[in-house]
C-alpha cells in the first residue's frame, strides 16, 4: 500500500492500465483497506485523472464502500 500512495498521486498514461489492475485487485482481496487508503491519498491531493481513475474503478467494491468514495471524490473535486 506505501508504495501505491505516490504511484496514485502522479501517474502517466501509459501506467494508468497497470494502475488501474492492480487497485481492482487490491479492491477484490481487501476493500475497506483499499478504500481506507484512497481516502487517505485524497485527502493530500490527488489530481483530476486520478479522481476519473477512482470514478471509473467505484464498481468493483462492495456497496458501502463505493458510497464512502464517491463522497471523498466529491469533496476531493475542484468546485465549479
Amino acid at each position: 500500500f506505501r508504495l501505491l500512495t505516490p504511484l496514485f498521486q502522479s501517474f502517466t498514461p501509459d501506467q494508468q492500465p497497470i494502475l488501474a489492475e492492480l487497485i481492482t485487485a487490491l479492491a477484490r482481496r481487501t476493500p475497506v483497506e483499499m478504500t481506507f487508503l484512497l481516502r487517505q491519498i485524497c485527502q493530500r491531493g490527488v489530481s483530476s485523472a486520478s479522481l476519473r481513475l477512482m470514478r471509473r474503478l467505484l464498481p468493483v467494491f462492495p456497496p458501502h464502500e463505493q458510497e464512502q468514495l464517491r463522497q471523498v471524490i466529491k469533496d476531493a473535486s475542484p468546485t465549479s
